[in-house]
């Protein structure tokens, strides 16, 4: 009976230790769940925000693009606006040249041809001033006597001149000539030259032969 008892003992007090492991296992398993759930809600939460992070990242990405846009499109419209003021600008620079230009030329022709009126009144001024022959003294005369006419040489020179010119033109006008006649020549008698050797050195075939000939006279003496 004692020995029942001391095992029901000892049976008593290994319960509570059998149950304090039971319920440590139980605290631990419960711990292991609650963090399991909490990495769960933390790696839940840190989705959460990596999308809510994208998203805003994407509408940020959009309006960077659109300011990116805009901006661009105001820029071509800057540029477009200020090539065209920079051609208007070039345009009007080459108007003003071409104005002042135009101007210069129109100045230079009007120089000219007031010079070129100056030397034609200074030319008829001279030649009315020249006195004659007649009016000149012994003297003048004795003296422009031996030296020559330098207005008869230049009315001959001109004359000359001007034979000389119609003279070119006839020898122009006849080499002309002469080149077509050359041609005209060489074509006719090339083709003379070919209808010739045609002619020559065709077949005569409505003429007999000398040999046809003689051998119809051997035949008709024969008989």
């Amino acid at each position: 009976m004692a020995d029942s008892s001391a095992e029901k003992k000892r049976r008593r007090s290994k319960t509570p230790e059998r149950s304090e492991s039971v319920d440590s296992g139980i605290l631990t398993r419960s711990s292991e769940r609650k963090k399991q759930k909490t990495e769960k809600d933390v790696e839940k939460k840190k989705r959460r925000s990596s999308f809510v992070r994208g998203r805003k990242s994407m509408h940020l990405l959009e309006q960077e693009q659109q300011q990116t846009s805009e901006t661009q499109t105001a820029d071509n419209t800057a540029s477009n606006s200020g090539g065209s003021n920079t051609a208007t600008v070039w345009q009007q620079n080459y108007a003003d040249r071409l104005k002042t230009e135009s101007s210069m030329w129109d100045s230079l022709c009007e120089e000219h041809s007031a010079a070129a009126e100056n030397a034609d009144n200074s030319s008829k001024d001279t030649t009315s001033d020249i006195p004659p022959w007649e009016s000149l003294s012994a003297e003048q005369q004795r003296l422009l006597g031996g030296k020559p006419d330098l207005q008869d040489i230049l009315d001959y020179t001109k004359k000359c001149r001007e034979n000389l010119e119609v003279y070119v033109d006839k020898i122009a006008s006849t080499t002309k000539t002469l080149s077509t006649f050359e041609s005209t020549a060489e074509a006719f008698s090339s083709a003379k030259a070919n209808e010739l050797g045609m002619r020559t050195f065709k077949r005569m075939e409505h003429f007999n032969s000398p040999m046809t000939l003689i051998s119809k006279i051997v035949r008709k003496t024969e008989s």
